[in-house]
């Protein structure tokens, strides 16, 4: 792991992540390669305004194999709205960018890339910002435990959805 300083920001690079961008670039199409690596700058980007807007200050970057890993510091305990904003701003950021992008006619791979970073981010697992969102509501209320196992089976018909949609492509 190699680790920088960046204007009080610790950046964090794994060696998984390195490993994961050597296999992006055995693609060999160098305007797919960065064309993901902007609309994934773009998502995080949509983090960092959310965090700022709602009081918070982006002082760590973790990359991962699974991605950018943000940690925020904040003078204040956020409301629980405004740390779902800061969650579900970078997908926000890949469709509205997917929807621009339809309809200036680009549907090339550009317009994919963003649609599905978004839509998949969207998921309800865990590692992902629609996951993280959901178990942030949940926890803490009163039927905590219902949510959490309502919020387990959204994770079974995703997945089961995902396996059925790879069969039938």
């Amino acid at each position: 792991m190699w680790e920088i300083e960046l204007g009080g920001c610790r950046v964090r690079v794994r060696f998984s992540f390195l490993l994961v961008n050597s296999l992006i670039f055995l693609v060999r199409d160098p305007l797919l390669i960065w064309g993901s690596y902007a609309v994934c700058l773009l998502h995080e980007l949509g983090h960092v305004l959310a965090a700022e807007l709602t009081g918070g200050r982006v002082t760590g970057i973790d990359l991962r194999w699974t991605g950018f890993f943000m940690t925020v510091s904040r003078q204040r305990i956020p409301a629980l709205w405004q740390e779902i904003l800061v969650l579900l701003s970078g997908p926000a950021v890949n469709l509205l960018m997917a929807v621009l992008l339809y309809f200036q006619g680009a549907t090339g791979s550009l317009f994919r890339v963003s649609l599905w970073e978004g839509l998949l981010n969207l998921l309800p697992f865990s590692g992902l910002d629609g996951g993280a969102a959901l178990e942030l509501f949940a926890l803490g209320r009163p039927n905590e435990r219902a949510l959490l196992r309502l919020i387990g089976m959204a994770k079974i018909a995703a997945a089961g959805g995902i396996l059925a949609a790879v069969c039938l492509l």
